[in-house]
């Protein structure tokens, strides 16, 4: 909500405080460092951005091994998230 509001500081920082909160390796946090990526994006901090999508994607590359059928909807969710 805060992304689509245009409050992208106060965004980054509701989302600084969940990642903390969330399994090392669990979807949600790839999902979190997507979410991340977007308010950073728009602040035209595109380094951090890609850096929030890079370890997203290795999160996903990890679990791509033990669940490859989860991997496949935490990415066809993702698209839905961005």
């Amino acid at each position: 909500m805060q992304i689509a509001l245009g409050k992208f500081d106060e965004a980054i920082n509701t989302v600084k405080g969940v990642v903390n909160q969330t399994e090392k390796d669990g979807q949600n946090r790839v999902l979190i460092f997507i979410l991340m990526a977007k308010p950073l994006c728009n602040q035209e901090k595109f380094g951090d951005s890609k850096r929030c999508l890079e370890i997203a994607c290795g999160l996903l590359d990890k679990k791509e091994m033990d669940s490859p059928l989860e991997v496949a909807e935490a990415y066809s969710e993702d698209i839905h998230a961005i």
